[in-house]
């Protein structure tokens, strides 16, 4: 109040406060503004490019053939048709965190390519959606993300349009358009209240698995499935239009036993069908992700290995 007429006061305090709250948001830090126009000249760049340019990920020279080429084929499948669950069984050594950091990035950046993507959505206004990397533990996702993640966001398009905000250090926060890609467990994300556009479950298969626990109503509580259904759930009631769910869960594992969560809806997707499941399924043992640059004498059928089944592990080498 000033000389008591609280009238004077009052809109002094407004108009400060609205003033703080624009320059808070004015550019977030961003080279270049973001408008209908630089959304078009972007949103329609091929995946491939995404992929190689140094402008975007850079990894031209970094990505095993059978990676680039999964990736690939699933985002060109989500063009074709509905997917909302991809599959990749893979071996050890396969570069399966390096995938996740990449297909976590290019679900951003296909997030992103909306204007105003809580408004497109039809969610609140400058509420955070997440795209969320979850695991066993709060330090393997932390490992990821701050081994890999961070490195695909420190791309020339992030720093020229959508720069990380250096305050947070548990999340890769992008002020401009409130959006985040949150590392933690299925406990995190269940606390954060965050709006789950999509989800990367990496080492699913390796997740915990008890008997008579009481964590679970069943007998045996599956924490690939629990976290599964958690996070299909959550998409689904931020996200779901007329039927239809824009995002994607990925799980990303090595083999473990027959009966792992991704080994049972493998069979499931195989039986019922990947287009009626909206499901898309890779599988590829070591030397088919790294490929012919790796594994030449294979690909040139001169020579062959004997691998284990269970693991897709190459078990001896020039039988």
């Amino acid at each position: 109040m000033i000389n008591g007429d609280s009238r004077i006061y009052d809109p002094m305090i407004s108009e400060a406060e609205s003033f703080i709250r624009e320059m808070e948001k004015k550019d977030e830090g961003s080279l270049y503004k973001w408008d209908k126009s630089t959304v078009k000249e972007f949103r329609d760049i091929p995946v491939e490019v995404l992929l190689e340019d140094d402008y975007f990920l850079g990894l031209k020279d970094q990505l095993y053939e059978g990676v680039k080429q999964d990736i690939i084929d699933l985002w060109y499948e989500r063009k074709k048709r509905e997917v909302n669950l991809a599959l990749f069984l893979e071996a050890i050594g396969a570069g399966k965190s390096f995938k996740s950091s990449i297909i976590l990035w290019l679900l951003w950046y296909e997030l992103s390519m909306h204007l105003n993507p809580q408004k497109h959505f039809g969610l609140v206004n400058d509420s955070i959606i997440a795209i969320m990397l979850l695991s066993r533990s709060e330090t393997q996702t932390r490992r990821v993300a701050y081994t890999y993640i961070r490195q695909r966001f420190s791309s020339g398009f992030n720093k020229d349009y959508f720069p990380v905000n250096p305050n947070y250090t548990r999340e890769i926060r992008i002020d401009r358009n409130n959006t985040t890609v949150y590392p933690g467990t299925s406990s995190a994300m269940s606390a954060l209240g965050y709006n789950v556009y999509s989800s990367v479950i990496d080492e699913a298969n390796f997740l915990e698995v008890t008997e008579g626990s009481k964590k679970g109503q069943e007998d045996v509580y599956d924490a690939a499935q629990e976290m599964y259904h958690a996070v299909n759930n959550r998409m689904t009631s931020r996200f779901m239009r007329g039927g239809k769910l824009p995002g994607i869960l990925v799980m990303i594992s090595s083999p473990r036993f027959p009966d792992s969560f991704m080994e049972r809806k493998k069979k499931e997707i195989e039986t019922i069908g990947e287009v009626e499941l909206k499901a898309f399924v890779r599988s590829r043992s070591l030397w088919q992700a790294k490929g012919s640059e790796y594994f030449p004498e294979f690909y040139k059928q001169s020579k062959y290995f004997i691998v284990d089944k269970d693991s897709l592990q190459i078990v001896k080498e020039n039988a």
